[in-house]
């Protein structure tokens, strides 16, 4: 079976040489069925000109909206089976996620807008990708 979610649906030879048309490989899409693949430009002060940066592979604890959460009582217990009412935790299982990172992140907006919940929920990072 061909994997639709990594799979360019609006280039022609990407659904040719997975044998599909256009039409089915939309409709296995489950996420980012429109996309725009950017290059990051290097800032003018980078001395490796490298133009390259990091983003995080976060684990959530998430509520049943599926919106991070950190509010005891609102996360979705971790064992898959989807019930509410859990606390989220680190891993070692004792200490609650109490994540309120201040700064002027672009999840607040941009133009300088301060927030604290960027990073509301998240209680392990890992394989950066720069």
């Amino acid at each position: 079976d061909v994997d639709s979610q990594s799979l360019d649906c609006q280039d022609p030879n990407s659904i040719k040489a997975a044998g599909i048309s256009k039409e089915e490989c939309l409709e296995r899409k489950k996420w980012c069925r429109k996309y725009t693949i950017e290059t990051a430009q290097p800032l003018p002060n980078d001395p490796n000109r490298t133009g390259l940066g990091y983003i995080p592979d976060n684990n959530l604890c998430l509520n049943e909206w599926k919106e991070p959460t950190q509010t005891p009582g609102q996360a979705l217990a971790v064992d898959g089976s989807g019930t509410t009412g859990s606390t989220c935790m680190y891993q070692d299982g004792t200490t609650i996620v109490n994540r309120t990172l201040e700064g002027d992140y672009a999840f607040c907006g941009g133009s300088g807008q301060v927030c604290n919940d960027t990073f509301t929920g998240s209680f392990y990072t890992l394989e950066y990708d720069g």
